[in-house]
């Protein structure tokens, strides 16, 4: 079986019973959403899990994962400059910038809320993020095999795939957008992110 794995990283974990995790991944061009990882398929996985029992002392225990990517959710109103663009551009320009972000992450690295908020904030012609923004995220769990229940970010965390997406397990987008005339209208929303003109206030 011949299978290319595009990013790996260990750590170790004193909750776990293993002396190591391994996290792997093949990258984007091997199926996965493009610009995130993807994951082995369960005979890639055991494949790898039996080369890496090979290399191992004895008495040594590697837990080998490889799961789909941490789904992250950015709630928030984001105010825009109307004096140059309108709603549709500030979201068209602020999810290319999110998607950027994670694009960009280390493989296996923490994700920090006031780096997604800043990624938001760097935007041109945006003005201010409000301060109310939530970020949570949902992760795999190799033993049911689901995604479990959102976690909320508040400072950092760090991604237990190894990588991220704005992509949710049925692949629709996590960052649903929408345009709002005022700051009443966007709190009445169930769009994550919600866009008001900066002459509104």
């Amino acid at each position: 079986m011949t299978m290319l794995i595009a990013h790996a990283a260990y750590q170790y974990d004193d909750a776990s019973d293993c002396d190591m995790i391994l996290k792997v991944c093949k990258g984007s061009g091997n199926g996965g959403e493009e610009g995130y990882g993807t994951p082995l398929t369960n005979e890639e996985l055991t494949a790898f899990k039996h080369y890496i029992d090979d290399m191992t002392f004895v008495g040594s225990k590697i837990k080998c994962i490889s799961c789909p990517g941490d789904i992250l959710y950015v709630n928030s109103i984001v105010y825009y400059d109307d004096n140059y663009i309108t709603a549709d551009q500030a979201a068209s320009n602020v999810k290319a910038a999110l998607v950027k972000y994670v694009e960009n992450l280390d493989y296996n690295s923490y994700i920090y809320y006031q780096a997604i908020v800043d990624a938001i904030q760097a935007v041109d012609n945006i003005k201010f993020v409000d301060s109310e923004t939530s970020i949570s995220v949902r992760q795999y769990n190799p033993e049911t095999q689901s995604y479990g229940e959102k976690q909320n970010v508040r400072d950092i965390f760090r991604l237990y795939a190894g990588y991220a997406k704005f992509m949710d397990e049925d692949d629709r987008s996590t960052l649903t957008t929408v345009g709002c005339s005022n700051k009443m209208e966007a709190l009445a929303s169930t769009f994550n992110l919600k866009f008001v003109p900066q002459s509104s206030i």
